[in-house]
């Protein structure tokens, strides 16, 4: 990335949350380069899709850690709406945590197979319980976490923005179409 023709823009990078993540537009002007790979290859590989799943692992890590200063705080034994968040954040949490370790145990067992069904379920769900526990812990505890906890308050705009490597619908709308062509996906 140092040759003669690259330029990497880190000025560009403004944002408030993965503010110390050095990042930003790279030019290549002129840049000799060689195919190291088919078209589609990289995508393809079922490395890539256990990587996303470690992603996802991480975005809980971090709303894990969001949700402890709400579990931690002395409110929640005499605000009930502070109790009811938490055990709300409780059952996201949970239920992600379970599919975390389900689909760890799975690429264990099968690390060939790209498992790209489940990660990209195991993603969806833990951004939107990575969403959840942004907006419960807020409005549990309020601004005041967010302004006088420095760590705190740089760990929310992390996630807040980490989270958004997700494709959302986009992904949403794939497992419906892969779906639609399974026999009973839900059985037990």
């Amino acid at each position: 990335m140092r040759q003669p023709g690259i330029v990497i823009d880190t000025q560009a990078w403004a944002a408030v949350g993965m503010a110390r993540v050095v990042s930003g537009p790279v030019t290549f002007d002129a840049v000799p380069a060689s195919a190291i790979g088919a078209p589609g290859q990289y995508l393809a590989r079922p490395g890539f899709w256990h990587g996303g799943a470690g992603i996802a692992a991480c975005w809980f890590g971090a709303a894990a850690a969001v949700a402890e200063r709400l579990r931690a705080h002395p409110k929640l034994q005499r605000d009930a709406h502070a109790a009811m968040h938490l055990g709300a954040i409780d059952q996201q949490l949970g239920a992600a945590r379970a599919l975390l370790r389900e689909l760890a145990a799975a690429i264990d067992a099968a690390p060939a197979h790209d498992h790209r069904h489940a990660v990209v379920r195991l993603r969806s769900f833990v951004e939107r319980a990575a969403s959840d526990v942004l907006d419960r812990v807020g409005r549990a505890l309020g601004p005041a976490p967010l302004c006088s906890d420095r760590e705190h308050g740089l760990r929310c705009a992390d996630l807040a923005v980490f989270v958004r490597q997700s494709h959302a619908e986009h992904d949403w709308a794939a497992l419906g179409q892969a779906l639609a062509e399974q026999v009973q996906p839900w059985r037990l």
